[in-house]
This record gives structure tokens, sequence and C-alpha cells, in this order.
């Protein structure tokens, strides 16, 4: 690839996904919702992956350094800096709004411009070379070998000699050589190629975004397999995806004391010593099915400050239920450490299968930062 083709393909790698980010912008303010959401959110994860996945064309570098601007307040915004309302601040649509603006300017038709040839052979009529520069202007170059070319295109022969007799034919009757909807070969190549590359490098970098999800694998073992083998109950909810709650009371149940990291002593399976309840040694069953079930839990009512909806599986005081909470959002911190309330409570869903709104997350993300402050 030349130097010209591979700064073009580079600015069409920057255009694609500035247009992907100006269509969710538009669907945005469309709708009736008060933040943005996932849809958004990844336009702006692929945008922020190309602009910093290589140089900047000429061109575009005006556009870029907006991008920048922007991305900042993006993540400020996806950090908790955010209105009542959860909705980003101004500066998140302001620095946007001048991207948009600035990207205006950038902006090239997908197709040259060519004039009809007829129209071309009128203007063209008192020039010499006429038929050798309508030719160039249909044509496009082609490498026969390192460092060679020779052109190519409708008023061409195959060895790069424009026919003159095809241009004057098209002249007559326009549409007989060049077809209605006709588009160069080497811009059709080029954008194949750049959809191509673009796709293979959103591909990749969702990947290494996806990375993340790896934390929260189900492992095969089941939850009394990971107790015995001394597994922390944090890691083991996890795991498997069940809320801390469930493998203490997997632990109660088997009658043992799961590890902890304040455990000096090298842990020893409890079935190889006996201190485990008596219809508990196997462990072969998934969370807490091979062994009796849970005593009753005392029911609370839950005071109307929380929403309803974040009710966790088992009913809790409101203290245990914060406490939970808490946990939860320490787990997928320590997975995604620079994520937003938005992603956390979507990752809570996803890993846990609770509800957790964005509200209660950004009260303990604000006690954290309180706490971390006093510290």
């Amino acid at each position: 690839m030349s130097e010209v083709e591979a700064e073009q393909t580079r600015t069409d790698e920057i255009t694609d996904v500035l247009n992907g980010l100006c269509d969710e912008h538009e669907k945005f303010q469309k709708g009736d919702t008060a933040y943005p959401g996932e849809t958004f959110d990844l336009a702006v994860t692929d945008v922020d992956l190309v602009i910093h996945s290589g140089d900047w064309p000429k061109q575009t570098i005006g556009v870029c350094k907006k991008v920048g601007a922007f991305l900042e307040s993006w993540n400020r915004y996806r950090g908790g800096a955010w209105n009542r309302d959860y909705s980003p601040k101004n500066e998140v649509w302001s620095t946007l709004r001048e991207v948009i603006e600035e990207f205006e300017l950038v902006k090239t038709p997908v197709t040259r411009t060519i004039e009809p040839v007829h129209i071309l052979l009128e203007q063209m009529k008192d020039y010499a070379a006429r038929y050798k520069q309508i030719a160039k202007m249909y044509g496009w170059r082609v490498e026969t070998r390192p460092g060679q070319y020779k052109w190519a295109g409708p008023f061409f022969d195959g060895n790069g000699v424009e026919v003159t007799g095809l241009i004057e034919q098209e002249g007559k009757t326009p549409g007989s050589v060049i077809p209605e909807g006709w588009r160069p070969d080497d811009e059709v190549e080029r954008e194949t190629r750049r959809s191509k590359e673009v796709r293979n490098r959103l591909s990749n970098a969702r990947k290494r975004l996806d990375s993340a999800a790896k934390a929260h694998e189900v492992d095969p073992a089941s939850i009394e397999d990971l107790l015995f083998e001394g597994q922390f109950p944090d890691v083991i909810a996890k795991v498997k995806k069940v809320p801390l709650a469930d493998v203490h009371a997997t632990a109660g149940n088997l009658g043992i004391e799961p590890n902890s990291r304040d455990n000096a002593e090298p842990w020893v399976d409890p079935r190889k010593t006996g201190k485990v309840a008596p219809n508990a040694t196997a462990g072969g069953g998934e969370g807490i099915q091979s062994i009796a079930p849970p005593a009753p839990t005392k029911v609370v009512e839950i005071e109307t400050e929380e929403p309803a909806a974040d009710e966790t599986p088992k009913e809790m005081s409101r203290r245990e239920l914060r406490a939970h909470r808490r946990e939860l959002v320490a787990l997928v911190l320590e997975t995604l450490p620079d994520a937003g309330a938005a992603e956390i409570s979507r990752a809570i869903k996803d890993a846990h299968g609770e509800d957790v709104s964005v509200r209660s997350v950004a009260m303990i993300l604000k006690d954290r930062q309180t706490t971390a402050a006093a510290d």
C-alpha cells in the first residue's frame, strides 16, 4: 500500500467511527432518556480505540484534538461527574458539539465527482491532450511490479493506453461506456479494505474489552468444592456469579468456617479432618443442592428509602442490604476500576443477576471516595 493510500485508509477509519458517534448522538437526541445508553457508550469506545491506534492524517488533526477534549469530559462523566438526574454535565455536550462541527470540515464525498464525458469534451475542445486527461480523470493507477505503475480504467486498454474511440462513444451516447452508478475500482477496493480493517480493529478491541468478563466465568467446580479447597468467599461469589450471602449460607450448612485472608495457618480440607456437617462430604452439586436447605431467614421489612426494584433475592435488613451492595460494587471495581455508576449497575445485573439502581451505586461510590479521602 502506498503512503497516499495508507493515509486515505486511516482517514476513512477515523471518519467511519465519527459517523457512528454522530448517528448515536442523533438517536439519543430523539429519545426520551436523561443519559446515554450502552450503544452510545460503545460508539464512544470505538472512537477512542481508533483515534488512539495510529497517526492522525493532516486533514483530521483538528477534529482529533477536539475528540481528545470530548473523551476527557466523557471519562469524567463515567467516573461520576453527572447532574442530579445522572445525565451528563454540559461540558460533555459542548465538547461533542465542537467535535461534530469540526468533523463537518473533514467530511469528503465517498466517490470522486467527475463531470460527464460530453461536458468534459466541450470544456477541453481546444486542449490537445484532452483524451488522455479525460481517461485519467476516470482512471486509476495499478502497480505492475514494485515501484512501477500503469493506468487502468474504462477508457484504457490492457497496456494502460487511452482508447480515444471509447471516450468519443461515451461523449455521443452517455451511459454506453460508463453505466449509471459506476464507481472507480480503486475506490471500491479501498473502501472494502478499509471496512475490513476497521471491523478487524474493532473486533480485536472488543475482545480486549471483553477480557474483563473472564473474571466472571463460571468455574465447573461447585460452591461446596471451592469452599473445601479453601477459596475465599468473595472469590467464589465472583466466579460462580452468586451473591456473597449464598456462599456464607452454603458454608454454614456445611458446618465449616470459610477460609480467610487473615488465616495464618495452611488451609486443610475439612473433609479430611471430619469437621463438616454429617451429609456434606460430597461436593457434587451446584450451590447448596446436595445438602440440607438453609434455615428460614427472618423477614425484615426494608425501609422505603431504597428503591423496591433493588431488593436482593433474600430478605435482608437495611444494614445487611447496604453491606451486600457495597460488596457487589467492590467486586465489580476489582475488574473495572474506572467504571462509573451506570456501568457498575449493568455489570452487577449481568454478573450477579441483581438489580442495583444507578442512584444506589452512586451513593456507594461517594461513600468510598469520602472514606478514601479520610484515610
